[in-house]
C-alpha cells in the first residue's frame, strides 16, 4: 500500500520570498509555522521609525551573527529576545533546529513576551497548483539584465517534500513572472507584492 504524498496539502518546509527596488518598497513572506508571514518595507521611511518596526527576521540574524563574532553574549540574548516578542517562539525552536541558534538561547527567548504573530494561511493544494502552473520547479537559478544597477531584484526559494527551487534575478524575470506576482498576492489575501 503506498502513502498518499501530501505535498500541496501541507506547508512547504521553507518558502523565503522577497522583491524589491532600489528605492520604494521591499516586500517579504516567508514560512513561519503554519503559515506565510508577510512583511513590506518602506526603504525611504527607513530611520524616520521606531527601531522595533523595522527588525526584520534577516536584520536580526545579521545581529546575532555580529554579536556571536564578537563575543557579546548582551546583545545576541536582547536579538534573542527581541526575535521572540516580534516573530513568535516557533521561529527560535526553527533557528535551533537549522543550527542557526544556540539551544541555550531558548531560556533567553522565553522572557520575552510572545505576541500573536500575523501570518496568513494560504490554501496549500491551490499554492501548490499555483506554483506547478507557473513551472516555478524549473525556473532558472539566475535572472539578469546587464547594464542595471538600481532596478529591481527578486529571490524565491522553496523546499516542499522533492520540490525545491532557488531562484533569483536583477532587472530580468521568468516568463509570467507578474502573472505570478498576483496569484501569489491572491494567496496572501490580495497584499501587496511590488
Amino acid at each position: 500500500m503506498s502513502k498518499k504524498s501530501t505535498v500541496g496539502t501541507q506547508p512547504p518546509e521553507q518558502f523565503d520570498f522577497y522583491i524589491g527596488g532600489y528605492f520604494g518598497n521591499s516586500f517579504s513572506v516567508v514560512r513561519l509555522g503554519s503559515g506565510l508571514l508577510y512583511s513590506v518595507r518602506n526603504r525611504a521611511e527607513e530611520g524616520r521609525q521606531a527601531p522595533s518596526t523595522e527588525l526584520t527576521i534577516g536584520l536580526l540574524l545579521d545581529r546575532i551573527e555580529e554579536a556571536t563574532r564578537m563575543g557579546d553574549e548582551a546583545s545576541i540574548d536582547r536579538a534573542v529576545r527581541q526575535m521572540r516578542a516580534l516573530h513568535g517562539s516557533g521561529l527560535i525552536e526553527e533557528l535551533i533546529g537549522f543550527g542557526m541558534l544556540s539551544p541555550d538561547k531558548r531560556d533567553v527567548a522565553l522572557t520575552a513576551e510572545e505576541p500573536p504573530v500575523p501570518t496568513v494561511t494560504p490554501d496549500w493544494q491551490q499554492l501548490s497548483n499555483t506554483l506547478d502552473s507557473f513551472g516555478v520547479w524549473q525556473w532558472n537559478p539566475a535572472y539578469s539584465r546587464e547594464g542595471i544597477t538600481d532596478g529591481t531584484s527578486w529571490r524565491l526559494v522553496i523546499r516542499w517534500g522533492p520540490r525545491h527551487v532557488e531562484s533569483r534575478g536583477a532587472n530580468a524575470y521568468p516568463e509570467r513572472f507578474r502573472e505570478f506576482l498576483k496569484a501569489l498576492s491572491l494567496q496572501l489575501g490580495g497584499r501587496e507584492l511590488y
